[in-house]
């Protein structure tokens, strides 16, 4: 005759397999969160890893602008009150301009200072263009040909365009400073978080 088969049922299995059967969905479960809280810690860290590699490119970026900036109008001032320095300004000038565009050109690539770095473009170019004729005017000036109230007006002018240039780089670098802290405390917090759950999961599992 044909039997027909029982159905399943945990009174069929023996004791030791019922107790071990939610053990086993148990671990499985706990492995899979624990894998998935592993995927995400790692992602964060990455990220993280990312944001700190990032913040201290746009410091070395904008240190690099200061260094180069600083002794820029230095040499201009010695340029000033000796003819002797002049064409090493120029030189000098053409030479850091250039080194600052592609220094800029890096920080263009984050669009979020776009506008910034815009700026600063500007008022860099504004202080190149106005170097290069500087040199022309001071040689006038020694040689008598360009009275001391048009000097000193040109002078004033250049210095007023060389702190707005200051100006402006500052302005970047603290919009910088901000995106990536703010970036920064953000992959902080989630990897805090990620490991909040991670510590959840195994104390509710092993609760």
């Amino acid at each position: 005759l044909y039997e027909v088969p029982m159905p399943f049922s945990l009174k069929n299995i023996s004791i030791r397999v019922q107790v071990l059967i939610p053990v086993l969905i148990l671990v499985i479960a706990l492995f899979g969160s624990l894998w998935i809280t592993k995927t995400n810690l790692e992602a964060e860290q990455k990220d993280m890893a990312e944001n700190v590699s990032s913040l201290v490119f746009y410091k070395d970026t904008l240190a690099k602008l200061d260094d180069t900036i600083y002794p820029l109008r230095i040499s201009a001032v010695y340029a000033i009150y000796d003819p002797s320095r002049r064409d090493d300004f120029q030189l000098h000038l053409r030479e850091k301009g250039q080194f600052l565009t592609q220094q800029l050109s890096q920080l263009e690539k984050t669009t979020v200072f776009q506008r910034e770095v815009d700026k600063v473009k500007q008022s860099i170019s504004a202080y190149v263009d106005y170097s290069h004729r500087a040199v022309p005017i001071l040689n006038k000036h020694d040689n008598g040909t360009l009275s001391d109230a048009k000097f000193d007006a040109f002078i004033s002018e250049y210095r007023k365009i060389g702190n707005d240039m200051v100006e402006e780089i500052n302005a970047l670098s603290k919009q910088v400073n901000q995106y990536a802290m703010k970036h920064l405390d953000d992959s902080l917090r989630r990897n805090e978080q990620v490991k909040s759950n991670a510590t959840y999961i195994l104390l509710t599992a092993f609760a």
